[in-house]
Formats: structure tokens, C-alpha cells, sequence
């Protein structure tokens, strides 16, 4: 099996989520894993030009010419590797109740239709994907609304776009490490959570 991990930890090694990775890397060791770091790679953003060539192309099904393709480039290299993977993880920190902009560019560069998304088909079947992040509180993962603490549209977002890709299954640890108190048992609580995940998807 193959495992992609996208991750975006912009704090480096003081990064609270990089934990939950870690956890992760140690439940999940000898499996095949790439790595997309979004701090080093630029995702490719929709201009004028690249949103007409791929509606023409993935819309329209007409061919692209060099120009055209080219402008397509990156986003059909992102695509290609999610497909390859089995198993995709992604991990970076909550950002004002939701996922950083990089990560949402990401997402972004990668539902293409006719690829890993089609109207009424599982596009993606036979993939799962887990999310993991941290944030400074702990929000509900199971509701959204403007009540507080159900302010996590990551879980909204994450859910609404791996299902609408197809995915067999999507998972979501989220948790706060912030007070030092309390750090140790929530490690201990997600670890447990991520090892009944690997044992799941792996074995």
C-alpha cells in the first residue's frame, strides 16, 4: 500500500500537529510513504488562462494544445500521485476555525472532474484519507453552526470534499495541545485513536 501525506507546518519543529504526524509515522513504519510538504511547494492557483483550459479540457473534452496543457501541468502532477495513493494523511494546524489557505489550495488544484471527481460516481473508491490537526480549543466534530465550541468547518470542509471525490472512507483526529496540563493525555488519546486507524487500514 501506498500512503501520501500532505502536511503544512508552518512552526516547523515546535509544531503542535507535527506530534499527531509523528504518532502516525511510528504507528504506520515500513509502509511505502510520499511526502507533499506545502511549505516548499507552491500549490498552482486558478488564473483567467488555467481555469478556461480546464474547463475546455475537463468539461468541454476537447484537446489542449502545448500552451494549454502546460497551464494544466501541476495541478495534473497532483493529481497523479493522490490517485496513486492508498492511503492519504493530511496534517496541519486549525487556522481562524478551519484549514490554512495552502491546504485549501491544495484541495483546490486536486478535485478535478473526470479525474478524482464525476457527477454520481465514487471517482476515488477504494481510498481512504485521514486528517489530523490541532488548535488552540476544542471544537465540536460532528456539527457546524455559530454556536460555539461547533466552529469547525475543517471537519465540514474535509468531509463534504473527500465524500464528494468518492473516498471509501475519511477520518478526522483533531485535538488541542495548547495547555501543558492536559498535553500528555490528549497525546495519549489520539495515539490511541491513530493506532486503531493503521491497525484498520493496514493490516
Amino acid at each position: 500500500m501506498k500512503t501520501l501525506i500532505i502536511k503544512y507546518l508552518p512552526t516547523g519543529e515546535n509544531s503542535k500537529t507535527k506530534k499527531l504526524l509523528d504518532l502516525f509515522l511510528q504507528e504506520a513504519a515500513g509502509q511505502k510513504i510520499e511526502t507533499v510538504d506545502l511549505l516548499k511547494e507552491k500549490m498552482p492557483l486558478f488564473d483567467e488562462n488555467s481555469i478556461q483550459a480546464y474547463y475546455k479540457r475537463n468539461y468541454g473534452g476537447q484537446k489542449l494544445n502545448e500552451s494549454e496543457a502546460k497551464l494544466l501541468e501541476q495541478n495534473d502532477k497532483l493529481v497523479a500521485q493522490l490517485k496513486s495513493a492508498d492511503v492519504t494523511v493530511m496534517a496541519y494546524p486549525m487556522h481562524n476555525f478551519g484549514m490554512p489557505a495552502a491546504v485549501k489550495a491544495y484541495l483546490d488544484a486536486v478535485v478535478m472532474k473526470g479525474e478524482t471527481f464525476d457527477y454520481g460516481q465514487k471517482m476515488m473508491a477504494g481510498k481512504k484519507v485521514l486528517t489530523l490537526f490541532t488548535s488552540g480549543g476544542i471544537y465540536s466534530e460532528n456539527t457546524f453552526n455559530f454556536d460555539y465550541p461547533n466552529w469547525n468547518s475543517i471537519a465540514l470542509m474535509t468531509k463534504a470534499n473527500f465524500s464528494f471525490m468518492g473516498f471509501d472512507e475519511s477520518e478526522i483526529i483533531g485535538t488541542s495541545l495548547r495547555d501543558e496540563a492536559t498535553e500528555a493525555e490528549r497525546l495519549n488519546e489520539a495515539k490511541s485513536k491513530i493506532s486503531t486507524i493503521v491497525k484498520k487500514w493496514y493490516n
